[in-house]
């Protein structure tokens, strides 16, 4: 049984977002807020999204190389999101953060690689709950994120 903190929110326990995942929804969360097209510097992104600098500044180098921000130098520069916040999946953010990140078919108790066969159940349980994550990621927008007041 678990206990109920009297809050209607559901609990997570043992899923949680990486910290570049994290700073990456945040920071693209700030620029989803922004008119399309507008540049804003990774510092001031930072500063609104309450993230580190450098941190943000290295996260949107991977959020442009995938084609999900725009960079421009010079006055008026920063970056910008490449397409608007509705047709931007919260997927993608993810993906183009997470495919950095070493991982995947690794054995999550710390043995030698995971071939996900039949006689690893955790690894199954884990990918079921990974797809479902991802889906649920897919189904939102940058728009809907940008929109809420959640965070």
């Amino acid at each position: 049984m678990s206990r109920d903190s009297g809050n209607n929110a559901a609990e997570l326990r043992f899923l949680y977002l990486s910290p570049a995942t994290r700073q990456a929804l945040m920071g693209m969360r700030v620029l989803g807020k922004s008119p399309f097209g507008t540049f804003r510097l990774a510092g001031q992104i930072a500063r609104d999204a309450r993230l580190p600098v450098n941190a943000t500044a290295k996260i949107f180098q991977r959020l442009s190389r995938r084609g999900l921000l725009v960079s421009q130098r010079g006055p008026g520069g920063g970056d910008a999101l490449a397409k608007p916040a509705e047709a931007t999946r919260l997927s993608e953010i993810m993906q183009a953060v997470e495919d950095i990140i070493p991982g995947g078919r690794h054995c999550l108790l710390g043995n030698a690689e995971c071939d996900g066969g039949p006689f690893c159940l955790i690894h199954q349980v884990i990918a079921k709950a990974d797809r479902l994550v991802l889906e649920g990621f897919q189904a939102l927008t940058l728009r809907q994120l940008s929109d809420s007041t959640g965070w």
